[in-house]
């Protein structure tokens, strides 16, 4: 086994990755669409925080409108995400 130096600087965080060419195997309905681009919002950006369920009601109405401007919901989805990497990776600049 070779060795590998590990960055153990203070600065280190680790990031999250797109898979790009990722092909959906079955059509994903909008709710599930919604859910998910939610929970990877949560994750990315607000992991230790509580939100009410009126919150979370709020922001996925907000994700939901979102995804609907796309006619393919599929890219919408993509774009959001994209664009919570992009927040998150600013929020780690500052």
């Amino acid at each position: 086994m070779k060795n590998q130096q590990i960055d153990q600087s203070n600065d280190y965080n680790p990031t999250f990755r797109v898979i790009k060419g990722f092909k959906i195997v079955h059509s994903a309905t909008q709710e599930q669409l919604v859910n998910n681009a939610w929970n990877f919002t949560f994750t990315a950006l607000w992991n230790n925080n509580v939100f009410s369920k009126t919150e979370i009601e709020n922001a996925k109405e907000s994700i939901d409108q979102f995804i609907a401007a796309f006619r393919v919901k599929e890219r919408g989805h993509s774009v959001f995400c994209q664009r919570v990497l992009l927040a998150r990776h600013y929020i780690n600049a500052q």
